[in-house]
């Protein structure tokens, strides 16, 4: 054993276009931030969170690989749902059956569904779930509106709408 530091010069900390232009490419090309930063050349993810944090052109163009690799990973889940994981298997007599195989089915089932998650959560207006809510009264009824004013406001409304010929609720 020997007592040489892990990262004998220390990973990079000053911010560093090249640098984070390598995170950029690497990032559509569907890396995750953990795996760019793993080797001892590259700034560690939370120096990467510092550098986004700090750098707005850096924090946009980040930003925007990320969507690019949601779009690449929506594109994906048709192919990965088309595929037929199969497994081949012999019998005793050397005779060979090709099969679907149960856990390339449910390897494909989580990568699709992984995909998924990532675009919903990158893009929800493109890829996330639409909610619709709709409000209503008790019983399905229409909401009814109700105001409750003081006697002097309700007073003061009342004579305005005498004045300007308009009708109340409350009659008048």
């Amino acid at each position: 054993m020997t007592d040489k530091p892990k990262h004998p010069g220390g990973r990079p900390t000053k911010f560093c276009k090249a640098t984070a232009d390598r995170i950029i490419e690497r990032t559509i090309a569907k890396e995750s931030l953990t795996s760019i930063c793993e080797p001892d050349n590259m700034p560690s993810c939370r120096t990467v969170y510092t550098w986004l944090a700090k750098n707005k052109e850096f924090l946009h163009d980040y930003a925007k690989a990320k969507e690019i690799r949601a779009h690449q990973y929506a594109d994906e889940i048709v192919d990965i749902a088309e595929e037929e994981p199969t497994m081949t298997i012999v019998d005793e007599k050397g005779n060979e059956t090709t099969r679907l195989d149960p856990a390339g089915v449910n390897r494909n089932r989580l990568r699709v569904d992984t995909r998924k998650w990532i675009a919903s959560k990158v893009l929800p207006r493109d890829y996330g779930e639409k909610q619709e809510v709709e409000l209503s009264g008790p019983g399905g009824a229409p909401i009814a509106a109700q105001l409750d004013l003081d006697p002097e406001t309700k007073k003061a409304l009342r004579e305005w709408a005498k004045a300007n010929g308009r009708k109340t609720a409350g009659g008048g």
